[in-house]
Parts: structure tokens; C-alpha cells; sequence
């Protein structure tokens, strides 16, 4: 899983809401900047490392 809870919800609205559907603007820039894909890139934390506490 990458993100849940909040984080999850606030994704899932900006595929729908922004990315999916295009502006409703017929404005050729607005169309091809919503399109643009953001990517996030996650680290994995460091072996060993105990962020239970």
C-alpha cells in the first residue's frame, strides 16, 4: 500500500477532479498541463531502523 487513511482520500480526488477530467476550460495549455503526470517517489526507510517508539 503507498498511501492510506487522509493521504489516501486527498489522492484519490485529485485523479478524479483533476487529472481524469479535463478543464472545462477549452484553453489547449490548461488541456496539456493536466495532463502532465505528477510522480511521487517514496524512500524505503533504513533496515534496522525502529520507528515503532
Amino acid at each position: 500500500m503507498v498511501a492510506g487513511g487522509d493521504e489516501a482520500r486527498t489522492t484519490k480526488r485529485t485523479i478524479n477532479t483533476q487529472r481524469i477530467h479535463p478543464p472545462l476550460i477549452g484553453d489547449r495549455n490548461e488541456i496539456l498541463a493536466a495532463a502532465v503526470p505528477v510522480v511521487v517517489v517514496q524512500t524505503r526507510p533504513t533496515q534496522g531502523s525502529d520507528q515503532s517508539h
